[in-house]
Protein backbone atom coordinates (compact mmCIF):
# COMPACT_ATOMS: atom_id res chain seq x y z
CA UNK A 1 0.00 0.00 0.00
CA UNK A 2 1.42 3.14 -0.99
CA UNK A 3 0.79 6.74 1.00
CA UNK A 4 -1.46 8.21 -1.33
CA UNK A 5 -5.43 9.65 0.10
CA UNK A 6 -8.24 8.34 -2.40
CA UNK A 7 -11.54 8.84 -2.74
CA UNK A 8 -14.08 6.87 -2.01
CA UNK A 9 -16.96 7.94 -5.20
CA UNK A 10 -20.43 5.52 -4.44
CA UNK A 11 -21.54 3.48 -7.75
CA UNK A 12 -25.20 4.23 -6.93
CA UNK A 13 -25.39 7.76 -6.27
CA UNK A 14 -21.83 8.80 -8.59
CA UNK A 15 -21.31 11.26 -4.83
CA UNK A 16 -18.06 10.76 -2.99
CA UNK A 17 -18.17 8.95 0.48
CA UNK A 18 -16.95 11.61 3.87
CA UNK A 19 -17.02 11.95 7.13
CA UNK A 20 -18.99 14.90 8.69
CA UNK A 21 -17.01 17.40 9.37
CA UNK A 22 -13.92 15.87 9.15
CA UNK A 23 -14.63 14.66 12.38
CA UNK A 24 -12.44 11.51 14.33
CA UNK A 25 -15.34 10.90 16.97
CA UNK A 26 -16.36 7.24 17.14
CA UNK A 27 -19.59 7.24 15.85
CA UNK A 28 -19.72 10.18 13.66
CA UNK A 29 -21.86 10.12 10.22
CA UNK A 30 -20.62 8.97 7.29
CA UNK A 31 -22.38 11.01 4.43
CA UNK A 32 -22.56 11.29 0.70
CA UNK A 33 -22.07 14.95 -1.19
CA UNK A 34 -20.81 15.96 -4.54
CA UNK A 35 -16.92 16.32 -5.02
CA UNK A 36 -15.73 19.11 -3.19
CA UNK A 37 -12.37 18.57 -2.87
CA UNK A 38 -12.08 19.09 0.81
CA UNK A 39 -10.37 17.05 3.11
CA UNK A 40 -13.32 14.67 4.84
CA UNK A 41 -13.65 13.12 1.07
CA UNK A 42 -10.11 11.66 1.17
CA UNK A 43 -8.87 7.91 2.68
CA UNK A 44 -6.22 6.00 3.33
CA UNK A 45 -5.47 2.70 3.49
CA UNK A 46 -3.72 1.38 6.79
CA UNK A 47 -2.82 -2.25 7.92
CA UNK A 48 -3.56 -2.88 11.06
CA UNK A 49 -1.45 -5.19 13.60
CA UNK A 50 -3.18 -7.06 16.70
CA UNK A 51 -6.19 -7.02 18.23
Amino acid sequence: MGDSNYKRKQVNSGLNLGIAQSSTINGTAAVQWNDLSIDDQLWKSSVSTGG
